[in-house]
């Protein structure tokens, strides 16, 4: 009797110990297959290897469950191996355990939505032979501390680095501002970022700071620079000073509209010739005087709107326009102004509310007020 129970018992074990077993090895077995033209591989610690020649094509944004996608929240490291040339759309779309990834040399963009929901993703290095970047391709990377964009890179689409705790971009921007105007790549969630910037190209359109990034606190503008385009530091409330150097001949649209936080004189350098509607309107504590250097033909409407602590205007005399509320509500001018000769029409509002003033003059040349 205790023979047939002891026999038994080792029967019982041993299936166990095979279900076990084949459980095991089916729970961690490792994952392999093709996308496209490359071969991927998915050991069982989590290690995601890409190699072959070419890109990591599109992952359809309806379906995120093809090749090593469907094993996505067991990927903790990707190796990219040299030969592959670009990383598609959503290619880690939602992987939430990767985080650190390998990206060769040889890749020179990275699709939209590439790393999108990364959430354990902490650093990551690209190299300096991407050139492009895609919309969200790290938004939602919400652990991402540190990052560097290289100077290769001249496009990052909208909301490339949205949502993360603490990015700082590489100061040495010397492409990456030509094609990012009004796109919000680094729109964050009321989080902190670098709070000064350096840009090194002759054109600054590319950190156009969203109404959502208020954290900026000063901007230096290196020698150089000749267009600081519309909108760029539209509504930095907390920039609180900036230097435009000369050379700068362009200053856009809207370019500080709502700098309510712009103290002190703002010099408006003689190389400037063109300055936009509403470029300085309710930067409220800019104080002193400011001079309309010579090169400028027109002052757009709202262009100095509500900037209720200037104390001064001086107009060149090459001004031959000056449009509607272009000095509305500035309270704190005093003194007299004097119009330029060229001047033919003083428009509506233009200095309405311009309670402190205490004279105008008027040339014979304005047949319209």
């Amino acid at each position: 009797m205790m023979r047939r129970t002891g026999k038994r018992f080792l029967w019982v074990l041993l299936g166990l110990t095979l279900t076990l077993a084949l459980y095991c090895s089916t729970a961690s077995a490792a994952s392999s297959g093709t996308w496209g033209d490359l071969n991927w591989e998915l050991d069982d610690e989590g290690l995601l290897t890409i190699s072959g020649s070419g890109s990591i094509t599109n992952f359809p944004s309806y379906s995120l469950n093809q090749a090593w996608l469907a094993n996505k929240t067991e990927i903790i490291t990707v190796i990219i191996q040299e030969g592959i040339t670009s990383i598609g759309d959503s290619a880690f779309y939602g992987c939430s355990k990767l985080t650190n990834i390998s990206i060769p040399v040889s890749v020179t963009s990275i699709g939209k939505h590439a790393f999108y929901n990364c959430s354990s993703l902490s650093s990551i290095s690209i190299p300096d032979s991407v050139t492009s970047i895609g919309n969200s391709a790290f938004n939602n990377c919400n652990s991402l501390s540190s990052i560097s964009i290289p100077d290769s890179v001249t496009s990052i689409g909208s909301l490339a680095f949205s949502n993360n705790t603490t990015v700082y971009v590489a100061s040495e921007k010397s492409n990456v501002a030509k094609e990012v105007s009004r796109s919000h790549p680094f729109r964050t969630a009321g989080t902190k970022y670098d709070l000064q910037y350096t840009f090194t190209n002759s054109e600054i359109s590319g950190l156009k700071i969203s109404n959502a990034d208020k954290d900026i606190e000063s901007v230096i503008i290196p020698e150089g620079v000749t267009n600081i385009s519309n909108s760029t530091f539209e509504n930095c409330s907390n920039l609180t000073s900036i230097s435009i150097p000369n050379g700068v001949t362009n200053i856009g649209n809207n370019a500080f509209r709502g700098c309510s936080g712009l103290t002190g004189t703002i010099t408006i350098p003689d190389t400037v010739t063109s300055i936009g509607y509403s470029a300085f309107y309710n930067c409220s504590s800019l104080t002193g005087a400011i001079t309309i250097p010579n090169g400028v033909t027109s002052i757009e409407y709202s262009t100095f709107s509500g900037c209720s602590s200037l104390t001064s205007i001086n107009i060149s005399n090459t001004v031959t326009s000056i449009g509607s509320s272009a000095f509305y509500n500035c309270s704190s001018l005093t003194g007299a102004i004097t119009i330029p000769d060229g001047v033919t029409s003083i428009s509506q509002f233009t200095f309405f509310g311009c309670s402190s003033l205490t004279s105008i003059n008027i040339p014979n040349t304005v047949t319209s007020i």
